[in-house]
């Protein structure tokens, strides 16, 4: 019989978030619960945010997302898990940031920089069902190229005065 290591005290903080913030509601498996460091005190809910990658690749390029996805989360040390959709290639990377901590704040910025390169190279897409955002507005021109400004104009048609998510989607 396999053994599994206990929950660390951050894994317990992390499932403690997901309960009393209601995130079992998003559907989804819980894959993995990590942190880098399990000694790191496990932080009350209050005192970090959660900031989600979502992104979808094709099936063919899931266990390569999920791998990268571990990759990342390992490599910042912060504490995170994966949320996944497998079925249509879904995956939820949310890392838990201090909400005052600078220094978590600019761990994650070249983590979403890798992830969203990683998932466009495998053929994926950044955007998937939370919608573009400020988070992955950066990345609109790579992903869509020329069609960008098609996107552009038919917004421009149905929202001629820009009230509709200004300043949200197109860089």
């Amino acid at each position: 019989m396999k053994q599994y290591n206990p929950l660390t005290p951050v894994d317990i903080a992390a499932i403690r978030y997901m309960v009393e913030s209601d995130r079992f509601s998003m559907g989804g498996s819980i894959l993995n619960l990590h942190a880098k460091d399990p000694s790191r005190h496990a932080p009350s809910p209050r005192e970090y945010e959660p900031i989600t990658f979502d992104m979808t690749v094709p099936i063919s390029a899931y266990p390569d997302i999920i791998a990268s996805a571990k990759e990342e989360k390992d490599r910042s040390g912060l504490p995170a898990y994966i949320f996944s959709h497998a079925g249509d290639g879904n995956l939820h990377l949310k890392f838990l940031c201090g909400k005052n901590n600078a220094e978590d704040w600019e761990t994650i910025e070249p983590e979403n920089h890798r992830m969203v390169f990683r998932v466009l190279a495998l053929g994926g897409t950044a955007t998937v069902r939370h919608g573009v955002g400020l988070g992955k507005k950066p990345f609109m021109a790579h992903e869509n190229g020329s069609a960008l400004s098609r996107m552009q104009r038919i917004k421009d048609l149905f929202d001629p005065n820009g009230i509709l998510n200004p300043d949200k989607i197109f860089p």
